[in-house]
């Protein structure tokens, strides 16, 4: 298939999508003087209405009105629908009023709700022209997901809202009056409302509406209308079922607008919420959009914010993961400054304890120089008494023992320097002993709040992975619950189903028997009337012979006539 070919398949595809809603019933006009073409008639190619528009061909054809497919002659390659209505208007206040709707529709400006760009006359007939779309309808979509369901949804209950703003009421929101455009340059498809023909404003508007999405108000009004008034919760209904049941086409409720029992059944009763697991949480939130009592539900701008929830579980899994990977990075630098803290804090321990054996080791050196000194000055002491004891008892050895005394003096002041020298040495490792001590309580100060820290964020970790874990335990309860609650509906549904075919099936025995019955009984009763006519005969015939034979045997052959009836017949009836 060539591009050209495909395109051309795409426009007949959306043609067929489009047409019928936008052939849907359109508010009528006014009469003008130019004459025009029969209702059964259609408009031929080449035509030119408004002096713009020249028609292409007819896409549709609608209970009140022939969409056409038309060029702009002003603006080259441009394509619009044209909508031309069957029935001219019967008076001036009629095309007044038809003039009055339009505009006021137009006045609504918004994405959302499909625009009129033009409009006019030909001869008593309203035309319009609206864009030309490509798509298709949700309708034909079908099942769509959740995700999907919220991005269309959201964009046509703002339209709504938009609608309802402006003292208007769409009257015939379904899925097949919401359109999904192709539009250039866009990946999804953009939601757009369509057919609004029978849309009104107030309160004295006359009901209208597709039957299967009616709201319960309007079922209960339909056909002939009634006190009540219909409001825009009418909309919001219906919106809130096309939803429904674009979730769940399968089971979509239908409603017989002939049929006072299928209209009673749908102002009484509430529509059953899309089925399924993933949209079982969902039924509170139907349960209150589809409520039977109108004030139960949500405004048009209402019902917009609250379709968040339906991705609230996915988007409930995007937050976990963003707070997991927002945790991530930081779970593990806090690992690794933990560990390098605990490397770094017992590495300085090492050190601190390297280096206090190291003073130790040296004191313990200061102390036997000290004690090697000492002995040495003893010593010396020692010598110089021995010297001086020798000097008195020889005056030729005192000088000599004058210089081994100063010798000896000289060796004292030397080992007491020395041990001078390792006194000072001795204070100077205790102040570094102590200084070293210092740092090493410290460091081990320093080791002690760092194990608190860790403890406490390991402890803070501990309490936020118990709450995900209770998070995560809590939905799947949750969900459990939900999907037993489910379960036991869906039993006691079916145990109600079989009951009440039971129940049927013995009515429907019960009435073949009453019918049986009724049956016996209507032919013993024509019996019993034959054999009356049969007696009213003989006593004809016997008053007749009477009155010809006259006296006493005419009379007699009457009062025998019943006697030949024989027994006095008796119907048994039916208990």
């Amino acid at each position: 298939m060539t591009p050209a070919d495909a395109q051309d398949a795409d426009g007949a595809r959306s043609r067929e999508a489009l047409a019928p809603t936008l052939a849907a019933p359109t508010p009528t006009p006014a009469s003008v003087s130019r004459p025009s073409i029969a209702p059964d008639d259609t408009l031929p190619p080449g035509e030119i209405l408004g002096a713009r528009y020249r028609i292409v061909e007819l896409v549709g054809r609608g209970g009140q009105g022939d969409v056409y497919r038309a060029d702009d002659l002003e603006v080259e390659g441009h394509v619009v629908a044209l909508k031309l209505m069957h029935h001219a208007a019967r008076s001036d206040d009629e095309k007044a009023s038809a003039m009055r709707e339009l505009r006021m529709l137009a006045a609504v400006s918004h994405p959302t709700i499909v625009q009129f760009k033009d409009s006019g006359w030909y001869g008593a007939r309203l035309w319009f022209v609206m864009p030309w779309l490509e798509g298709r309808t949700l309708e034909q979509a079908g099942r769509i997901s959740r995700a999907e369901a919220r991005r269309v949804f959201e964009s046509v209950a703002a339209g709504v809202a938009a609608l309802h703003a402006k003292g208007m009421r769409h009257q015939d929101i379904k899925p097949s009056n919401i359109f999904l455009a192709r539009v250039d340059g866009f990946e999804d498809a953009m939601p757009v409302l369509l057919d609004l023909g029978v849309a009104a404003r107030g309160d004295d508007a006359p009901i209208a509406g597709s039957p299967d999405y009616f709201a319960p108000e309007v079922a209960a009004m339909w056909p002939t209308g009634g006190d009540a008034v219909i409001g825009p919760e009418a909309d919001v209904y219906a919106l809130a079922l096309a939803l429904r049941n674009a979730l769940d086409p399968d089971s979509a409720p239908t409603l017989d607008a002939f049929s006072r029992e299928s209209l009673d059944q749908r102002a009484k009763e509430p529509v059953a919420p899309p089925s399924g697991r993933d949209l079982a949480y969902l039924k509170p939130c139907f349960e209150r959009w589809l409520a039977i009592e109108p004030e139960r539900r949500p405004t048009a701008a209402a019902l917009l914010r609250e379709l968040a929830v339906l991705t609230a579980p996915e988007d409930r899994a995007a937050e976990r993961a963003r707070t997991l990977r927002r945790i991530a990075p930081w779970a593990a630098g806090l690992v690794l400054t933990i560990g390098w803290f605990a490397w770094w804090g017992h590495g300085e321990l090492l050190a601190h304890e390297k280096a206090a054996a190291r003073a130790e080791e040296e004191e313990r050196e200061a102390e036997l120089r000290a004690h090697r000194a000492s002995e040495e000055a003893e010593l010396a002491r020692d010598a110089a008494r021995d010297a001086l004891e020798r000097a008195a008892s020889s005056e030729e050895e005192a000088d000599d023992r004058e210089r081994q005394a100063r010798a000896a003096m000289a060796r004292v002041r030397a080992a007491q320097r020395a041990l001078d020298r390792a006194q000072g040495d001795r204070d100077r490792l205790g102040d570094a002993i102590e200084e070293m001590q210092r740092a090493l309580n410290a460091a081990e100060a320093a080791r002690e709040s760092e194990r608190r820290a860790r403890e406490t964020e390991r402890a803070e970790s501990e309490r936020a992975l118990r709450a995900a874990r209770e998070g995560f335990e809590r939905e799947r309860r949750e969900l459990t619950d939900q999907r037993d609650r489910a379960l036991v509906a869906i039993t006691e549904s079916e145990v109600r189903g079989r009951e009440l075919e039971h129940r049927t099936q013995q009515a429907e025995a019960l009435a073949n028997q009453a019918q049986a019955r009724a049956q016996q009984a209507e032919a013993r009763a024509n019996e019993l009337d034959a054999r009356i006519a049969d007696l009213e005969a003989r006593l004809r015939r016997a008053e007749r012979a009477a009155a010809g034979a006259g006296g006493g045997e005419a009379q007699e052959e009457a009062m025998q006539a019943p006697g030949d009836l024989g027994a006095e017949p008796t119907i048994e009836l039916p208990h």
